[in-house]
């Protein structure tokens, strides 16, 4: 037996831990090109349609975010003023609060690459089914009232269901239709590498045993 490979052998008897790091994930709720370029809300009017506005997402997927996780969205043209909204998340009046837009964020002209950003704070698990997206009004954003069309969307989505706008709280309905959704994406960032236990075989660990017997044996027969 080499010197490399007993060595080898018996870490692999002996123990049985590896780091494993489960891959990221990204899926986009979106419809086939092309895109539309929808009217202002909720990104670029929201002083005029707050406090709450939203959208309604149907078969979506069991979902298990966690902080660091990004929810995004797409505008095709640049805000006037920073973007600044309160993103909640649920289902029927069950709602999680989970992010806030990124600092800094305008949009920009730019079709599919997701520029309004929410990095999430909280972690949010979903059953599955139909998923709210609220978004709440702050004091910088109750001053943006201009008209200024750029939401991106896809007439196609087939998880688009309503959107809402002028609510009084998350998920408000009063006021809603089936026009303009928004495309929406997201990014579940990969996981921290941990060490995860691997089953050994059986008889495994008695094989190492047995092998680092039969080494300090022959070592002692070459002194002799």
């Amino acid at each position: 037996m080499s010197r490399i490979a007993f060595p080898a052998l018996l870490a692999a008897a002996l123990f049985g831990a590896f780091p494993h790091v489960a891959g990221a994930a990204t899926t986009d709720y979106a419809g086939d090109a092309p895109e539309h370029v929808w009217n202002c809300i909720p990104f670029s009017c929201p002083g005029r349609f707050g406090d709450h506005m939203g959208f309604v997402y149907s078969d979506i997927l069991p979902l298990d975010l966690r902080a660091g996780d990004v929810i995004a969205f797409d505008m095709a043209r640049v805000n006037d003023m920073p973007i600044d909204l309160i993103l909640s998340l649920g289902s029927g009046d069950d709602f999680v609060t989970v992010a806030r837009t990124d600092k800094g964020i305008l949009g920009d002209t730019v079709i599919g690459n997701y520029d309004v950003t929410f990095t999430l704070t909280e972690s949010f698990s979903f059953a599955g089914g139909e998923l709210i997206v609220d978004f709440a009004t702050t004091a910088l954003s109750a001053t943006d009232t201009n008209y200024e069309a750029g939401l991106v969307g896809s007439a196609s989505n087939p998880h688009a269901v309503r959107r809402y706008f002028s609510g009084m709280r998350p998920g408000d309905m009063t006021h809603s239709d089936t026009a303009a959704n928004a495309n929406m994406r997201i990014d579940q960032a990969a996981p921290l590498a941990g060490i995860a236990p691997v089953p050994l075989p059986a008889g495994l660990p008695l094989l190492g045993g047995g092998l680092f017997a039969l080494s300090f044996l022959r070592r002692l027969a070459r002194r002799g």
